[in-house]
């Protein structure tokens, strides 16, 4: 099959499109996350000038087959709350989202931890909307505009394919997004200032490594604290057998210590992986990243510090693995199967 994944520079944010041409002969696009608001005209763009439109009973354009959400963040949403927008006043007539793939916490059940503060199952259900609310707009709301405009949308857990067999789901659990849920209004601000220090006096040269260890400051930094980040849809393309390429969102490493015994050979042996939160020390360890054992890392980002950790890109490194960022020189990456595109060129590992 004739497919292409393309990370897209979206700084410090997350965009990705999977696009591949099944054995019709019938192109498919499917986009897992949008960056910030402002990034949804590059992503617009970009699909105008390196896709083929399709003609549909009178109508030309591009279909988005999926839109998946992995979780609701700001870096994650805003692209697709700006898209939706322009869609519903009829400023992107030239494109159609048919289904999204997105986790409703409105929809579960569970008593709160703050159980004092909630009077109404309403007044619940409004909490927990709100974190699809981009920078807190209700206005901007990404559940809402989906909603509005009549697109599918439907929830995505461990097991599960999508229509095409070509997507499995790895994390969360229906019971572990459940877990998290009284959490999700805790929005964690990254301490930059505080992670930049740690950076700047970060020396491979002091990292302990040894056959158990890839990077001692990996395996010492404490665990990713954010609720939305833990409750994350991990997933596998399998193109065809043997190409497996993982995208991980922001989960971090109680995400993957909760992923069912009988998926985890999933994630043995994997061609490509997106690293989870920009490259950030607090979501992998040195068990995940032996376990993936993945020949090829990519890693979303605008530079080191904010949230790339230099003790993530070594450990990956130690594993043998090559390492790749939109850091290294400000433009998308792409990889392949598909005949290479006019004015791109191959980038160099970290």
């Amino acid at each position: 099959m004739k497919y292409e994944i393309e990370m897209l520079d979206v700084n410090a944010a997350d965009a990705f499109l999977i696009h591949y041409i099944d054995d019709n002969e019938v192109s498919h696009i499917i986009m897992i996350d949008s960056g910030n608001y402002e990034d949804a005209d590059k992503i617009i763009k970009h699909i105008r000038t390196y896709y083929d439109r399709v003609s549909t009973n009178g109508w030309n354009g591009y279909i988005i087959d999926f839109a998946i959400v992995t979780h609701p963040d700001d870096d994650h949403i805003g692209g697709f709350v700006h898209m939706l927008e322009y869609l519903r006043d009829r400023q992107l007539d030239d494109f159609i989202i048919n289904n999204f793939l997105v986790n409703d916490p409105t929809v579960h059940k569970f008593i709160p931890n703050d159980v004092k503060r909630v009077q109404t199952q309403k007044t619940l259900d409004a909490r927990l909307k709100s974190v699809y609310n981009y920078k807190e707009d209700e206005k901007k709301n990404l559940l809402d505009l989906i909603d509005s405009l009549e697109i599918h949308r439907k929830e995505a857990f461990a097991g599960e394919h999508l229509d095409t067999p070509k997507i499995k789901i790895l994390s969360p659990t229906k019971e572990y997004y459940e877990s998290l849920l009284s959490n999700f209004r805790n929005r964690l601000d990254f301490q930059t200032s505080i992670e930049n220090a740690e950076e700047n006096s970060y020396s491979a040269e002091n990292d302990t490594n040894d056959e158990n260890t890839l990077s001692k400051t990996l395996d010492s930094a404490k665990d990713d604290a954010s609720a939305q980040n833990q409750s994350s849809i991990v997933f596998l393309f399998e193109p065809e057998e043997g190409e497996k390429y993982l995208f991980t969102g922001d989960a971090g490493r109680d995400a993957f210590n909760h992923v069912p015994q009988y998926l985890l050979h999933y994630f043995k042996g994997v061609s490509w992986m997106k690293v989870p939160h920009h490259g950030s020390k607090h979501n992998l360890d040195s068990t995940i990243i032996k376990h993936v054992n993945p020949k090829a890392a990519y890693i979303s980002t605008e530079k080191q510090g904010k949230y790339l950790n230099r003790c993530t890109v070594n450990a990956l490194k130690n594993n043998g693995t090559k390492v790749y960022s939109t850091s290294q020189n400000r433009s998308g990456i792409l990889h392949h199967s598909i005949n290479s595109r006019i004015g791109w060129a191959a980038i160099k590992p970290m």
